[in-house]
């Protein structure tokens, strides 16, 4: 899969980041306890970076889902 197809069907997560899509949509639209802790029940968000690959296969989808 290549990153203009993966955009085209909108792939979540680890495929889209696989294929080179640099977007998580924990950390660019946090929503529940991603965005303020909600109600204190959970723990803090601990996204840093969107890990990417480029080859967009299942190896490449393995190694991003790894990485999170």
């Amino acid at each position: 899969m290549n990153r203009a197809a993966s955009i085209a069907w909108s792939f979540t997560g680890s495929h889209g980041p696989a294929s080179g899509v640099a977007r998580d949509i924990r950390k660019d639209e946090p929503y529940l306890c991603f965005a303020d802790n909600w109600m204190a029940r959970a723990p803090r968000p601990s996204i840093s970076k969107v890990p990417i690959m480029s080859t967009g296969d299942v190896y490449a989808r393995y190694l991003v889902a790894s990485k999170k």
